[in-house]
């Protein structure tokens, strides 16, 4: 029962597979293994998504025309495809070095139908975009600002509208991680007798490498919360979530919730700030 079963799903993902047939590289380069290195790439990037490359043209779906030309001390790879999945762009490339992450990025491309430029990760791009993106190996400093609507847990007569701000300072070590160092104020904005400050280490992990991901976060830090006339100072840990935007732009925007909890006991009552707050990393 196994084997029919095995079969007919085998059967059904090759229905479902496009076709693809690729030409040989187009370069004026002397390398003889230049030619297979770029088709064995694209090769795996289809095959990588289920798809079939072909030794027939009349048998393919899609036909790819891949171009390397050099121009002074670069190059110039250009991709263009027709037939079911239709494509066509330009790629500068500063050296060799550079083509697996071209070639990568360029099946992708193909397969979905989109710029070359849309493809871009963090870890993943060109010298050409190294001013415009952040770099994996680069250790880059992060300036954050936020804002939002807060909540004081457990403070009482808190009567009036409570916001949220931070300011950060940190570091962003690669497309998975980045700690900063925040001043976060929470406060009544018609009073001057209920509010929490606190410095705060932040930690935020990244669940994807593209240009928007999720994250979560965990804090550690000290701090001080007033409630009237009642106010301790202790230190606080909590944790997080959130979602960041165009990570590979040198100005990100996120969208992030927080939840900070003192570790001392006020008015018999554990206090803690929350807060919800959209903001803005340079």
């Amino acid at each position: 029962m196994k084997k029919p079963l095995i079969a007919l799903v085998l059967l059904s993902q090759s229905i479902m597979a496009d076709t693809f047939y690729l030409n040989d590289l187009v370069t004026p380069e002397e390398s003889s293994g230049l030619n297979q290195v770029v088709k064995n790439l694209i090769t795996h990037k289809i095959e990588s998504e289920g798809h079939v490359v072909v030794t027939n043209k009349d048998k393919a779906d899609s036909i790819v025309n891949p171009v390397l030309l050099k121009l002074g001390t670069s190059y110039i790879f250009s991709l263009n495809a027709r037939g079911e999945h239709k494509n066509n762009f330009s790629v500068k490339l500063k050296d060799l070095d550079e083509l697996d992450v071209v070639l990568k990025r360029s099946g992708e491309a193909l397969l979905k139908e989109k710029s070359f430029a849309s493809t871009k990760s963090i870890g993943e791009i060109t010298a050409k975009e190294k001013d415009y993106v952040r770099q994996k190996s680069d250790v880059d400093i992060i300036i954050s600002y936020g804002l939002g609507p807060g909540s004081l847990i457990g403070v009482e007569d808190r009567d009036g509208t409570v916001f949220s701000t931070n300011f950060g300072y940190g570091w962003q070590f690669d497309e998975s991680m980045d700690l900063t160092m925040n001043w976060d104020f929470t406060t009544v904005t018609n009073t001057s007798r209920h509010y929490s400050s606190m410095f705060i280490f932040k930690g935020n992990y990244y669940l994807m490498k593209g240009n928007h991901s999720p994250y979560l976060s965990l804090d550690f830090g000290y701090g001080g919360i007033r409630d009237g006339e009642s106010r301790i100072s202790s230190w606080v840990y909590g944790a997080g979530f959130g979602y960041k935007m165009y990570r590979t732009s040198k100005v990100n925007f996120g969208l992030d919730v927080q939840y900070l909890q003192f570790s001392e006991v006020m008015n018999n009552k554990t206090p803690g700030a929350l807060s919800a707050k959209f903001s803005v990393y340079f």
